[in-house]
């Protein structure tokens, strides 16, 4: 077996685990067994291939030790472990990723962990989730923006219209305010007929008028 590409690391195959060297206290070493180590490998895949979500994903406990004492340790290997960056949510790569027959030789995920393939289901079911309703979310908000532009467009129509053609407005009113009904008189036409007959029934010369003249005489 090559030697491990890291100065200060300790590999212990035999014992299935990995030990780094503290890098405040020299001689105290962290131990972490090849389940953990895969479970950091595949962590470190998620960052690289920029699937990892803060919201939706779990960070394997000892990942951010890993990575430090890793670095601290031979900050000249080729490998290093990746890092995110929650202020800008984005991924930082360090280096090239450490290949898994070197970190964890001859491991059998399924073998390791016969709850592996569930994980990994629903992880990936949860990030499906995630995407199905991104895009739901992209789908609503384009909707809205496009109704908001044809209703935008159309008040603008309206109001272009209404500055070249101002008469068709003036009409529209005019129309409202004397619009009536068929046939219906106008107002005051039928006082005027009535006043008339009254004023004729009043004309000197009737018979009744006549008649008291004649009396009173």
């Amino acid at each position: 077996m090559p030697p491990f590409p890291h100065r200060t690391a300790i590999f212990i195959p035999d014992l299935g685990e990995l030990r780094l060297r503290d890098h405040e206290y020299p001689t105290v070493f962290h131990s972490f067994p090849f389940d953990q180590l895969y479970r950091c490998l595949e962590h470190e895949r998620s960052l690289r291939a920029r699937r990892y979500r803060p919201n939706v994903h779990t960070v394997p406990c000892g990942f951010d030790d890993l990575r430090v004492w890793w670095h601290k340790g031979d900050p000249d290997c080729i490998y290093q472990w990746s890092s995110y960056d929650y202020v800008n949510n984005r991924p930082i790569i360090n280096g090239r990723m450490i290949p898994q027959d070197i970190l964890v030789p001859g491991l059998n995920p399924d073998d390791l962990d016969p709850l592996v393939r569930k994980r990994r289901a629903q992880e990936y079911q949860e990030l499906s989730t995630y995407h199905i309703r991104e895009a739901a979310r992209r789908a609503r908000l384009e909707e809205r923006g496009k109704r908001a532009r044809l209703e935008e467009k159309a008040l603008r129509a309206q109001e272009k219209l209404a500055d070249e053609n101002p008469a068709v407005v003036v009409d529209e009113e005019d129309r409202g305010d004397t619009g009536r009904e068929e046939g219906q008189p106008e107002q005051g036409t039928a006082g005027t007929d009535s006043s008339a007959m009254r004023v004729d029934d009043d004309v000197p010369g009737d018979s009744n008028s006549e008649g008291a003249t004649h009396k009173v005489a």
